[in-house]
């Protein structure tokens, strides 16, 4: 069995965060209460939020891996620390949204 290339996964599981991510946001651009089923939206959206919180997760542990073992950080390996960066500030800008809410 050949070794797994922890930089290819990483890049194809951050491709997909932000396939995930655009697919939301023209979601969400496209939503008319009038026509749409409320619950059903907010459910489509969850369930897009878990697949990418997996991904995300899948992505930072595939990276960690091949730091761990010492792989070559070729694109695949920045692309997917910048996509992850992204994915952990978006996080944190609903973090505070919602915490500014509730106060």
């Amino acid at each position: 069995m050949s070794g797994i290339n922890y930089n290819k996964w990483a890049f194809h599981f951050s491709i997909w965060i932000v396939i995930i991510f655009i697919v939301q946001t023209y979601l969400t651009i496209d939503y008319n209460a009038f026509t749409y089923n409320e619950q059903r939206f907010a459910q489509v959206l969850g369930y897009l939020s878990i697949i990418s919180l997996v991904l995300f997760l899948l992505a930072f542990i595939f990276l960690l891996f091949s730091i761990i073992k010492k792989l070559p950080k070729n694109y695949q390996f920045w692309i997917s620390w910048a996509i992850i960066a992204l994915y952990f500030v978006q996080f944190i800008i609903v973090l505070i949204a919602l915490f500014s809410q509730a106060n």
